[in-house]
């Protein structure tokens, strides 16, 4: 093979090699965070663990791949907090994997500095850390996300190429049913998928084929979906409902009070929910929405091109438009929208890297020039442009990010810096599991009562942090709030015969919002007032009707 052919292909894979190892270190690098962190459990990890010992076919308020995924490495590696963590790291270095892979395919001749730029950028972004240190649903569903656009890809290339695509269309409806499992967010890629099938459909071959393809996928996935419609199905579709709670609608799990008027924070919630998306992606959201308004003025010069920037499009912008028009109705979490970023960064990584090669060529011909050269940027001497600018502020954004949130929990208690750190969702946990450990053995009442709480993550936290890890209940959908998992265990529920006339604990409620409750509840006085302990004897519930005092 001539020299001219062979120097492409070792600089691609000196490269890929390059990314390979950055993705290597990265996930080292969490793995040593989990292991030494202090952090306690958030609330939400807490609740996961909690389902974990309870394996159903799905949850409340969400679907059961995130408890199947804690019970698998707990029943390996214990349920320290580490081993509770791990697959988070895992599907952090999936994710990785899985958009490097659909960045080669899209670059097969340029796959190295494909490869690099989209590890490069993806770690660039501060959410991505959070989701890799922290087991929620967000990291195992997002890497989900990113082998589905890698699979879908591959599916529609071997389908344009009338090559069989079988086994490519089982493994992409298993991606997708996998990340619904996870979150029902993912319920939006595959409308993605299909504006892209549709608007490219002339690409297609037709033949019977391709609806045996789509037939295939389709099938897959729905018969991933079975678990959570037959649990639904069972339990009155309490998960329907706590959705519609989200969206304050009438129907929905948050209680309405009858002639209130309904708090409306539009636009305030809007402009939130887009410096959140600012403050957890970074400067490269910049990026992103620059590259996507590129593509579409140069779609005409290049139609191989655009079909794959049209690919990239309608994987990552639907998901954040969704959330955009439910941020008119309601508040929205930050992370909501988080797997968007894979596919639009991966068309962020392609177009700077142009963009940089033009910028490296002006900072060539500068440094040609005899001295004294004239100023030519506007932050430095030599020449800058806004991309080059942008890329290098991405990354050093997110090297900042990672080292922050590493070093998070040693600095939340460092002068004049610890008070601006909010480490309260993952600290105080223990030390409010010892205060109940001490109200178990009061001077009045029987040891080791049931524990009541006013809320899911502290039911959660209090059952993992408590010797023994005992059943913890909850009471937010009596103190009118929303109901939770709790209310559909069989050893948590408060209509459960077994707690009648017995002494119980509440924790984390005044006296006075105890009395209002719809728990029937007697004799009732503070055991400790600063972690706001009660005991009460438990005399079964109010009806709903019955108005609180």
């Amino acid at each position: 093979m001539p020299a001219s052919s062979t120097a492409p292909t070792n600089a691609n894979a000196g490269l890929i090699r390059r990314a390979l190892l950055l993705i290597v270190l990265v996930t080292f690098a969490r793995l040593i965070i989990i292991l030494i962190t202090p952090i306690e459990l958030a609330g939400d990890e807490a609740q996961y663990w909690d389902w974990s010992r309870r394996l159903d076919l799905s949850y409340y308020s969400k679907g059961p791949g995130i408890a199947w995924t804690i019970a698998a490495s707990t029943s390996i590696f214990g349920s320290s907090e580490w081993a509770i963590r791990l697959p988070a790291v895992i599907a952090s270095a999936i994710t990785l994997l899985a958009a490097m892979w659909l960045a080669i395919q899209l670059r097969p001749a340029a796959r190295g500095v494909a490869a690099l730029t989209t590890v490069l950028a993806l770690i660039a972004i501060p959410a991505l850390h959070g989701a890799a240190l922290l087991m929620t649903i967000d990291s195992p569903y997002i890497a989900c996300w990113a082998l589905a656009c890698a699979l879908a890809w591959r599916c529609w290339a071997r389908l344009t190429h009338n090559q069989p695509a079988a086994p490519t269309a089982i493994a992409l409806g298993l991606a997708l049913g996998l990340a619904f499992l996870y979150k029902y967010t993912a319920l939006i890629l595959p409308f993605g998928f299909c504006a892209f099938a549709l608007m490219r459909r002339r690409d297609l071959p037709r033949s019977a084929a391709v609806a045996r393809t789509i037939a295939l996928i389709a099938f897959t996935f729905a018969l991933c979906t079975l678990p959570v419609f037959i649990w639904n199905a069972q339990h009155d579709w309490p998960t329907l409902r706590h959705l519609m709670g989200h969206l304050g609608m009438p129907a929905g799990d948050l209680p309405i009070k009858p002639n209130a008027p309904r708090d409306n924070a539009f636009p305030l919630w809007t402009l939130e929910y887009l410096a959140a998306q600012l403050g957890d992606i970074g400067p490269i959201l910049i990026l992103m929405a620059a590259a996507t308004i590129e593509a579409v003025r140069q779609r005409a010069t290049d139609t191989n091109r655009w079909s794959q920037n049209l690919f990239l499009i309608c994987c990552g912008w639907p998901v954040f438009l969704f959330y955009l028009f439910v941020s008119f109705i309601t508040d929205i979490e930050a992370n909501w929208p988080l797997a968007g970023v894979i596919t639009l960064v991966i068309l962020a990584a392609r177009s700077t890297e142009q963009h940089l090669r033009t910028w490296r060529q002006r900072v060539h011909a500068w440094r040609a020039q005899p001295p004294p050269r004239p100023r030519a940027g506007l932050l430095l001497a030599r020449p800058e442009s806004p991309w080059q600018i942008a890329w290098h502020a991405s990354i050093a954004f997110g090297v900042i990010a990672l080292i922050f949130l590493a070093a998070a929990p040693w600095l939340g208690d460092a002068p004049l810096i610890g008070k601006f750190i909010p480490l309260s969702r993952v600290s105080g946990a223990r030390e409010l599991a010892h205060a109940v450990s001490m109200a178990h053995y009061g001077a009045h009442g029987a040891a080791n009562p049931p524990i009541i709480t006013t809320h899911y993550q502290t039911t959660a936290r209090l059952a993992y942090y408590l010797p023994n890890h005992p059943a913890v209940r909850c009471a937010s959908a009596f103190l009118g709030d929303r109901a939770s998992s709790y209310d559909h265990f069989t050893d948590t529920r408060l209509d459960n015969p077994d707690l009648l006339h017995r002494e119980v604990l509440l924790v984390g409620g005044s006296e006075r919002k105890w009395q209002r409750s719809r728990l029937q509840l007697t004799n009732l006085r503070m055991v400790d007032e600063t972690h706001r302990i009660a005991r009460a004897r438990f005399e079964g519930l109010k009806p709903p009707e019955d108005p609180a005092p």
